[in-house]
């Protein structure tokens, strides 16, 4: 019965109907005991109506409903107790409606509900207790409303909560232990919210929580030990917001983390010791920042990562030991910074690497022996620079590289021999250049180009 531009609940539907459909029609009310006779309904789906009111008795006799969709309706509230007769309702959608109130009398009776989607609404109020009535509670979501303040005790009886979700609310601070009876949380959403302060024991009692994400905020700090208790954290998003500096102690705790991103904020500084508690990082993103100088002893714990993004800052030079610490780096960006050289020895340590972008940067000269000790390297980018010359021995020691891009670039004259080493090289870039000819002596040896 989708679809069929309906403006009322039909009165002949089948007694032994399980389930219900009757979205997208024009219905604008649910009468009093229109369902009574249904007694094995166990799906109701009313999504995409025009209702705007239920009434009280508008759900009677529905005792084994499972599931009701009311998804893209007009309701802006419910009278108190509306949804008592449903005992074993386990997921309750009311999504893209117009719902601005949330009363703590709302809910009641719904004590096996696991699922509540509340998003897309106007929601700007949220009386204290409306959800201590749904202790079986596994998912909410919240997000996209017009949630300002997270009151203290707002989920103080959703212990078995492990999904919530709050993005792209108004919130603008977090107060000390708004979330500490969530144990089991393992999902934390609060990004794109005007998040400026983070109370230092605004995350105590996420004992389980694996993923925290923050992102396009205003936070401006992060304070020692914020994280503390987060043990069990595999993915923390703090990009997009204000954040100046990282401070040694900043991420105490977090023993295994992953995924750490710290893009588009206003970090100018590494300090000593900021990573050193993040032994189990596997990624890290910290570009788009401000980040001129990079000094030995920046990365100094990382010794399982990955991936590290350092593009688009304003890096001019890195010290030679510089990323001596991380033995697992397999990709390194570099790109769109202000880098003037490289020095031999640069990458030393950095045994496993495959993959180092260094495109769009200030080089003019690259060096001998500039990526020695890279012998697992598979792709070098250093497009877009103002490369003019290259010494022979440039790309010693990377008999694996698979990847070179030299374009655009003001190469006038390339070498005898300087690419002989490359000896599985499969792609080579040099248009956009200043010479006119390359001789045949110089590609000689490249048998997989």
């Amino acid at each position: 019965m989708n679809n069929r531009d309906l403006s009322e609940v039909p009165h002949d539907i089948p007694v032994s109907s399980t389930r219900v459909k009757l979205s997208g029609n024009q219905i604008t009310s649910i009468p009093a005991g229109i369902f009574k006779g249904l007694k094995q309904l166990q799906h109701l789906n009313l999504e995409f109506n025009r209702i705007t009111l239920i009434i009280n008795e508008s759900l009677t006799g529905l005792n084994k409903l499972w599931h009701l969709n009311l998804r893209g309706n007009r309701i802006t509230s419910f009278p108190d107790r509306v949804f008592t007769s449903l005992e074993q309702l386990c997921v309750l959608t009311l999504a893209n409606n117009r719902i601005v109130l949330i009363r703590n009398k709302t809910f009641t009776g719904l004590s096996h509900l696991e699922a509540l989607n509340l998003r897309n609404n106007n929601i700007s109020c949220i009386e204290s207790g409306s959800f201590s009535v749904l202790p079986r509670l596994y998912t909410l979501y919240l997000q996209h409303n017009r949630i300002a303040i997270i009151q203290n005790k707002l989920f103080i009886r959703l212990t078995v909560l492990q999904w919530l979700y709050l993005e792209h609310n108004i919130i603008s601070f977090l107060q000390n232990g708004t979330f500490a009876t969530q144990i089991d949380l393992k999902g934390l959403c609060l990004d794109h919210n005007n998040i400026s302060l983070i109370q230092a024991r605004s995350f105590v009692g996420l004992l389980s929580l694996k993923y925290l994400y923050l992102e396009h905020n205003q936070i401006s700090s992060v304070v020692n030990g914020i994280f503390a208790q987060l043990s069990r954290l595999q993915t923390l998003c703090l990009n997009h917001n204000r954040i100046p500096v990282g401070n040694n102690g900043s991420f105490t705790g977090l023993h295994n983390l992953g995924h750490l991103n710290l893009e588009y904020n206003n970090i100018s500084k590494i300090s000593n010791g900021t990573f050193t508690a993040l032994s189990q990082v596997q990624e890290l993103y910290l570009g788009h920042n401000n980040i001129s100088l990079i000094p030995n002893g920046s990365f100094h714990g990382l010794g399982n990562l990955i991936k590290l993004s350092l593009q688009c800052n304003n890096v001019l030079l890195f010290e030679k030991e510089s990323f001596t610490h991380m033995p697992k780096l397999c990709s390194l960006i570099l790109g769109k910074n202000s880098i003037c050289k490289i020095e031999p020895g640069s990458f030393v340590g950095l045994r496993v690497l495959v993959g180092l972008a260094l495109h769009m940067n200030n080089i003019s000269v690259t060096k001998n022996g500039s990526f020695i000790n890279l012998g697992w390297l598979g792709s070098l980018s250093l497009a877009q620079n103002r490369i003019s010359k290259m010494e022979s021995a440039t790309f010693t020691g990377l008999s694996r590289l698979k990847f070179l891009y030299l374009q655009y670039n003001r190469i006038s004259m390339i070498k005898p021999r300087t690419f002989s080493r490359l000896t599985h090289l499969e792609s080579l870039f040099l248009h956009n250049n200043r010479f006119s000819v390359i001789k045949s002596a110089t590609l000689a040896g490249l048998n997989h180009l």
